[in-house]
C-alpha cells in the first residue's frame, strides 16, 4: 500500500493513533498533538513542527528533511534509527528521548533541554548542537565528525567509546563526564569546565585543549600526542602511564598531579608550568623537565 500523504492538518489530535509509514509533506502541522502515537518509518519533508506535542511518541525510523522544529515538546519518545537530514531545531524539549543508532547530517540544534537524552550509536555529520542542556546524556559508542558541540552544559554526559574527529566542544560544561577509551583527534575542547572527568585509555592526538579546567580528571594510559594545552588547570590529575610525546604544556598548573611512568619524547613542551608535590616523578622525566627549564632560562637571557 501507498503511505498515507496529510495536508493542512494544524491543530489535529492523533493521540494514540497508528500512522505509520504516513508522508508529511509541505503541511502544516502547528498545534498537532502526536503524543502516544505509532509513526514508525513516517517522512516529515519541507515543513514546519511549531508547537508540536509528541510525548512518548514512536518515531522508530522515521525519516526527516529540510525541517522546522520550534517550540515542540518530545519527550520520552523514541527515534531510534531514525534520520534528521538539514534539520533545524530549537527552544525545544526533548528529555529523556532515545536517539539510538540514529543519523544527523546537517542540523542545527540549539537551546535544547535534552536532559537524560540517549545518543547511543548515533553518526553525526557537519552539524551543530549548542547552547543546550544534556546533562546525564548517553551519548556513548557515538560517531561524531566535523560538528560543533559548543557551549553546552553535558554534566556526567557518558561519552565512552566515542569516536570525535575534526569537532568542537569548547566552552562546554563536562564535569564528571565520561570519554574512557573514546578517540578525539584534531577537535577542539577550549575554555571548558572538564574537571573531574574520566579520559582512562583515551586517545586525544592533535587536540586543543588550551584555557580549560581539568582539576582531578582521570587522563590515566590516555594517549595526548601533538595536542596543545597552554593555560589549563590540571591540579590533582592522574596521568599515570599517558603518552605526551609531542604534547606542549605551558603556562599551566600541575600540582599534586600523577606522573607515573608517563611517556614523552624531545618533542614534548612542559614549560612555564607549576609542578609542585607532583606524585611519582621519574627520574628521568624530572631530569628532561630540569633540561627544558634551563635551556628556557637560557633563551630568556640571549633575548
Amino acid at each position: 500500500t501507498s503511505p498515507r500523504h496529510w495536508q493542512r492538518i494544524n491543530g489535529a489530535d492523533f493521540k494514540n493513533a497508528n500512522a505509520a509509514v504516513a508522508r508529511f509533506e509541505n503541511t502544516d502541522l502547528t498545534h498537532t498533538n502526536f503524543s502516544d502515537s505509532y509513526l514508525e518509518e513516517a517522512v516529515f519533508t519541507k515543513l514546519n513542527l511549531k508547537h508540536i506535542t509528541a510525548l512518548k511518541a514512536d518515531f522508530k525510523s522515521a525519516f526527516f528533511n529540510n525541517v522546522i522544529i520550534e517550540q515542540v515538546n518530545f519527550g520520552e519518545s523514541d527515534f531510534s534509527n531514525a534520520s534528521f537530514s538539514n534539520v533545524k531545531c530549537s527552544d525545544s524539549k526533548l528529555r529523556n528521548t532515545i536517539f539510538n543508532n540514529t543519523l544527523f547530517e546537517k542540523i542545527a540544534w540549539t537551546k535544547l533541554d535534552l536532559y537524560g537524552v540517549d545518543f547511543s550509536k548515533s553518526t553525526f555529520k557537519n552539524s551543530s548542537l549548542t547552547d543546550s542542556v544534556l546533562f546525564n546524556a548517553n551519548i556513548q559508542s557515538a560517531k561524531i565528525n566535523s560538528t560543533q558541540l559548543v557551549h553546552n552544559y553535558m554534566e556526567a554526559a557518558d561519552l565512552s567509546n566515542s569516536q570525535i574527529y575534526v569537532s568542537d566542544l569548547s566552552r562546554s560544561n563536562l564535569e564528571g563526564a565520561f570519554f574512557k577509551n573514546s578517540t578525539l583527534n584534531k577537535t577542539t575542547i577550549e575554555l571548558a569546565n572538564i574537571n573531574n572527568s574520566d579520559w582512562q585509555k583515551a586517545t586525544i592526538n592533535y587536540c586543543n585543549l588550551s584555557n580549560s579546567k581539568l582539576e582531578n580528571v582521570k587522563l590515566n594510559y590516555a594517549s595526548l600526542k601533538f595536542s596543545v594545552l597552554d593555560s589549563v588547570y590540571l591540579k590533582g590529575a592522574d596521568l599515570s602511564f599517558a603518552d605526551l610525546s609531542n604534547a606542549t604544556i605551558t603556562n599551566s598548573s600541575m600540582d599534586f598531579t600523577i606522573l607515573l611512568n608517563i611517556k614523552i619524547n624531545d618533542n614534548t613542551r612542559i614549560r612555564n608550568t607549576t609542578l609542585n608535590q607532583v606524585a611519582s616523578l621519574s627520574e628521568t622525566t624530572s631530569q628532561f623537565l630540569t633540561a627544558q627549564s634551563q635551556a628556557e632560562e637560557a633563551k630568556a637571557k640571549e633575548e
